[in-house]
């Protein structure tokens, strides 16, 4: 290079060093599986050699690393320094002259870099690269369980070789650019390399972050909690939990629901959370081995008090804290707990009472020392706290301040309970039956009133839950209601010891005793009416309303409930029918009961209440009685198993049974119709009528008719069409306007009990699986039966009665007869009654270990994991079972609808990296639409390497790199095989120049023979190759023409030299011998390779044109071109050459002999050509030499 100025020199440098670091920027903003930080260092090294170069590569590290926290930054100035050493020492070696060594270069450079970076990268920066594209290829091959050595070296060498190829060629074509430009070439390819550079790098580009679909939750729906009712408790379902169920030991202290809808609930045999489905013993915290009591305190904490180790807080299911004595509580046994409206927490122990704030965790404020063995607290808003001590002490306190303490001194009877209304009203339970009611304004009790609770003994909590106060007690529970009067909830048997409840987000009850366990109360479409009102259970076989009254037919006598559906334990009609089996309730228009028995004939009670009987014995057939109608004209008929009876008055008037022609007496069921005709079902012989005048007319049966059964079990007419439902042994049948009856095969169960026309469009179909809700004109036409089905898991919890009468009253509540009561229902609020469901996924397991879900974040699953258990959970404490939709949105089309009883946890395996959304539904009783549903936000994040332009950014490097070994490999071994045949062409040119020389040193030798024919042989291959290019022989096929003319005599060296040199003319025998020389010579040279049909000059110059040569007589252009064209060149020059027996012929009488020869012994357009060449004087023949 030029010498340049010092200025000049750190101009340049400072240059390069700042070209290098925005390079690096570059590259690091826009995430380029590139370094770009060495282009000015192959400057500079280029330019100053070796050392520079290293010194301005170490130093962009050092200027990058002072504006970052990565601390190994400043170790890859080594690479760097590396580098620019590398590159400077082969500079030198001129590896930017050709574009061979610049690739080359290409390579070491990548090499070197490589091999320096892997150390320092498994030494400071765990193996990785710290370029995205290069840590991706290592993750990516981690992934795939690559040693990690290999992983390092390629993560590295991804990056370095692209850059090194396009820092090191970019140097070249733009220095050979620049030396074109400054030898005045156009500086336009200067500009196309930059554009193809830059564009290079353009395509390489792509965002580092694949973004994630913006996923939006499903907004959440206001939850609709169920209010109790003052006075319908009675329409709440019992159950009971225990040591049989869920509860071990039946020992349940406290009950506490917390704002995600779980219970909790506290026993001696630990703590337990309820979702509706299971409980689930918490065995997991070891501070919480038992549980007496719980708070949740307005932020959601719930504080569980043990009976041996102080409080635990609970969050989201895990504890946060601990506070017990060894921090400063009196003792580790809670009784009682509440939160003042001044953030203040009471614990009472059964030592004192501690109060509590809350900074940084519980902490104990100071002790409440003269209070001992607090058992019930509450607070009001105005900072007032009332507190149930020791012997049954009331105290009212404020802070750790008692304001005033009040003791009862009527005999026995203490404080045991205590709550504030909204207005401030102190509530407190007595240890009897009685309530006081206290103002506390000015800090004192005022008594106001008092409430007795009938029912009740030793009242243990008053509270209030969804606007209701309840109160419980060891005798039973009851409630205030709107009138501020006490009343009781009827709890049959679950009546001791009843010590707290509360109420879930459903309006469900829960009471929890310390003796029977856990009682539910929920509030279903079905009202059990047997256990609600404590009637004694019996299969009941029919029910109707009179006089005010329920009344229900079972196998064991008569029920009775009276209007306020209080039972009814003495009435001279249920003494009548003490055990009787009654099969059929009936009123007539009349105001008349009828009741139909199985074995007692039939009873009437008028409104009087005169109870008239009917038997055999008064003209029934049989007293086996079913049902009874009315006709038109009043007439009662009964049916049974005897037939059919007419009665009018009280007084049997007709009879129709097997003497008048019925051929199946056994009637199941009648139904008159409008033209007082009577439908007669029967036990096997199908169906008939009966005309008013009691004369069979019309009958249906297996041979005549399509239904399905002969046994008609029920006849229902069609309100709204003019037909009739025809229930029978196993199926629906139906008999339209025009009588033609058809079976209703298309409806999904056969084991038909009833059926009741709700004139709205719907019917209800009971049968053993429940209760069928069909439309009924879809029904009719036995077409697309569309149905929802009621059974337990809407509430219905008795099996229903077979063959028995349902009751349908004006308020649309159906009465169903069940095996151990009746059940009732409204057929207009039939669906489920609480339309609230709180779903949730708590936990999720990956790979097997158990996640928490966050139902607000995006739960991250990592994409190491392979299988994915989701938990997901329905909290419905409700009786139904509702149906549950779920899928998993990404990777599910669609959703999976199972009862909710059959939900379990849902598994996925390999989920490709992505967003997803898993949907959780409630769905309606159709399973078609969704009543309620939540989302949860799953990610499986992707790496970079899991991008489409990752694998093009992989393939493009390997490609590149297996074309630069490929190309690197053929280029040496071009090279060398270029050396090799240049090698071999020498050969050949010296084995050619060899045979050269030893076939002129043939022809000299044969020449030789004979002075007078020296150089005959030579004049003979120049007079033939003249010919030769006449005819267009190509340069090859000239020289290949020149050697066989020279060794076209080879054949004399075996003629005797007295023949061949004799001056005088040959004899015969001689002349032979002269011409073998043409076989000899070819004999000679059949072996020759050297030169191709070298023999054929040999063996056929002698031949004649015109066929009377010699050897072989050849003629024309038998004889090969070659041989003719030496013939005619060997005669020329024998005829003006000089010979042993004569002297050269004068070159006139040559030509005249040419001319003769023409055609005969010559190839006349040889001959021609000869002339011309002589003509041109390429053949020049000294005349004088001639004459």
């Amino acid at each position: 290079m030029k010498y340049k100025k010092s200025w000049q020199i750190t101009l340049i440098i400072f240059l390069c060093i700042l070209l290098n670091y925005v390079g690096k920027v570059f590259s690091m903003y826009f995430s380029l599986p590139l370094y770009l930080d060495t282009f000015g260092t192959i400057i500079v090294a280029y330019l100053y050699g070796p050392l520079c170069g290293a010194i301005v590569g170490s130093s962009v590290n050092f200027i990058y690393g002072a504006g970052t926290v990565a601390d190994y930054t400043y170790y890859f100035s080594i690479v760097n320094a590396v580098i620019g050493f590398t590159i400077g020492i082969f500079a030198s070696k001129k590896y930017f002259e050709t574009f061979f060594h610049a690739l080359s270069l290409c390579a070491i450079v990548s090499a070197v870099s490589t091999f320096v970076a892997v150390p320092i990268n498994i030494l400071f920066n765990h193996g990785m690269t710290s370029n995205l594209w290069g840590d991706s290829v290592i993750l990516f091959l981690r992934e795939h369980h690559w040693p990690s050595l290999i992983r390092y070296f390629l993560g590295e060498l991804f990056v370095s070789f692209p850059d090194s190829i396009v820092s090191v060629l970019l140097f070249y074509f733009l220095l050979h650019l620049y030396r074109n430009y400054n030898k005045k070439t156009s500086g336009q390819q200067v500009i196309s390399a930059i554009m193809v550079f830059f564009l290079f790098t353009l395509f390489l580009y792509q965002p580092t972050e694949a973004y994630a679909t913006k996923l939006t939750a499903a907004p959440a729906k206001e939850e609709k909690t169920s209010h109790p009712d003052d006075a319908i408790f009675k329409e709440y379902t019992q159950t009971i939990y225990d040591g049989t169920n869920g509860i071990p030991g039946c020992t349940v202290n406290d009950i506490a629901s917390t704002h995600d809808g779980i219970l909790w609930i506290g026993s001696y045999g630990g703590l337990y959370r309820y979702n509706g489905r299971e409980f689930k013993w918490m065995d997991q915290y070891d501070s919480v081995k038992n549980a007496n009591c719980f708070y949740e305190d307005p932020e959601g904490r719930l504080w569980i008090g043990t009976n041996d180790r102080g409080v635990s807080t609970l969050i989201n299911e895990k504890i946060t804290s601990v506070l017990d004595s060894t921090k400063g509580l009196p003792n580790d046994s809670i009784q009682s707990m509440t939160c003042d409206s001044r953030g203040n927490y009471y614990i009472g122990t059964s030592d004192s009472v501690a109060l509590v704030v809350l900074n940084d965790g519980p902490k104990i404020r100071s002790i409440i020392e003269p209070i001992k063995y607090a058992t019930s607290m509450a607070a009001d808003h105005d900072g007032h706290v009332a507190i149930i001590g020791d012997n049954g002490t009331l105290f009212l306190c404020q802070g750790d301040n008692i304001l005033t303490q009040e003791s009862r001194k009527e005999g026995s009877v203490i404080y045991n309970s205590a709550y504030f209304d909204e207005q401030g009203l102190l509530y407190a339970g007595m240890s009897d039956n009685q309530i006081i009611v206290y103002d506390i304004s000015g800090d004192s009790l005022k008594e106001k009133r008092r409430i007795t609770c009938d029912g009740l003994f030793n009242i243990k909590s008053i509270q209030k839950e969804n606007n209701t106060v309840f109160i419980c007690s060891d005798t039973g529970v009851g409630y205030l209601g709107t009138d501020g009067y006490f009343r009781k909830i009827n709890t049959n048997g679950f009546n001791s010891n009843i010590d707290n409840m509360d109420v879930d987000y459903q309006g469900n009850l829960w009471f929890t005793s310390s003796r029977q366990g856990l009682l539910k109360l929920s509030r279903s479409s079905f009202t059990e009416l047997f256990d609600a009102t404590g009637l004694k259970p019996a299969v009941v076989n029919t029910e109707t309303r009179w006089k005010g009254r329920m009344y229900f037919g079972t196998d064991e006598g008569l029920r009775i409930l009276d209007s306020d559906e209080h039972p009814v334990t003495s009435d001279p009609l249920m003494a009548t029918l003490s055990n009787a089996r009654i099969r059929s309730l009936q009123v007539d228009s009349d105001n008349h009961l009828w009741i139909a028995t199985s074995g007692s004939g039939l009873y009437c009670q008028d409104p009087s209440g005169r109870i008239s009987h009917l038997t055999s014995k008064e003209g029934l057939l049989g007293d086996k009685i079913r049902t009874v109608v009315e006709l038109s004209d009043k007439t009662i008929v009964a049916c049974g198993d005897g037939g059919i009876n007419y009665i009018k008055n009280l007084r049997v008037v007709d009879c129709v049974g097997r003497k008048e022609g019925i051929t199946n007496t056994k009637v199941l069921c009648l139904l008159p119709t409008d033209g007082d005709e009577l439908l007669v079902g029967t036990d096997g012989g199908g169906l008939f009528m009966l005309s008013s005048t009691h004369q069979v007319i019309k009958s249906y049966d297996r041979t005549n008719s399509a239904i399905s059964s002969g046994v008609v079990m029920r006849i229902v007419r069609d309100k709204t069409n003019d037909g009739y439902f025809i229930i029978s042994g196993n199926g629906l049948n139906y008999i339209d306007a025009k009588g033609v009856l058809r079976h209703i095969d298309q409806f999904p169960y056969y084991n038909i009990f009833d059926l009741i026309d709700l004139g709205n469009g719907k019917v209800f179909v009971p049968c053993s699986a429940g209760i069928y809700v069909v439309n009924k004109d879809t029904l009719i036409k036995n077409k697309d039966i569309d149905y929802e089905l009621l059974d337990y898991r809407n509430g219905l919890r008795g099996s229903l009665t077979a063959n028995a009468w349902n009751y349908l009253d004006w308020n649309g509540n159906l009465y169903l007869a069940c095996g151990d009561g009746c059940s009732r229902v409204n057929v207009s609020h039939y669906n489920p009654a609480s339309s609230s469901y709180r779903m949730m996924i708590r936990n999720m397991k990956l790979d097997g270990h158990k996640k928490m879900v966050d139902h607000n974040d995006i739960n991250i699953i990592d994409r190491s994991v392979s299988r994915v258990e989701i938990e997901p959970e329905i909290i419905n404490f409700s009786v139904n079972d509702p149906y549950i939709s779920y899928y998993l949105e990404g990777f599910e089309q669609e959703p999976t609808i199972v009862r909710q009883s059959e939900l379990s946890s849902v598994y996925y395996t390999n989920l490709p990296v992505g967003d997803y959304v898993f949907h959780l539904s409630v769905l309606d009783n159709n399973a078609k639409h969704v009543v309620e549903e939540t989302t949860y936000r799953f990610r499986k994040p992707s790496e970079h390497y899991d991008n489409w332009w990752f694998s093009l950014y992989m393939g493009i490097i390997i490609m590149l790199f297996i074309s630069w070994v490929t190309w690197f490999i053929s280029r040496i071994q071009m090279r060398r095989t270029f050396a090799l045949k240049e090698k071999e062409l020498a050969l050949a040119k010296e084995q050619i120049q060899m045979g050269n020389e030893t076939i002129l040193a043939i022809a000299k030798t044969v020449d030789a023979k004979d002075p007078n024919t020296s150089q005959h042989s030579k004049r003979v291959s120049e007079y033939s190759v003249l010919i030769a290019k006449k005819l267009g022989y190509t340069p090859e096929q000239q020289e290949q023409l020149r050697k066989t003319a020279l060794l076209h005599d080879i054949g004399k060296i075996g003629i005797p030299d007295a023949v061949l040199n004799k001056p005088s003319r040959l004899t015969d025998e001689e002349y032979a011998i002269m011409k073998s020389h043409v076989s000899a010579g070819a004999k000679i040279l059949k072996d020759f390779t050297l030169v191709e049909n070298v023999a054929d000059g040999a063996l056929f110059h002698h031949e004649r044109y015109d066929g009377k040569g010699y050897l072989h007589g050849l003629k024309g252009e038998e004889i090969p071109l070659n041989a003719r064209i030496i013939g005619l060149a060997d005669a020329f020059d024998a005829m003006t050459a000089n010979r042993v027996y004569r002297k050269h012929l004068p070159f006139d009488y040559v030509m005249e002999e040419l001319k003769k020869g023409r055609g005969t012994q010559f190839d006349p357009k040889l001959v021609d050509i000869f002339f011309e060449l002589i003509e041109e004087g390429s053949i020049r023949i000294r005349r004088e030499e001639n004459q």
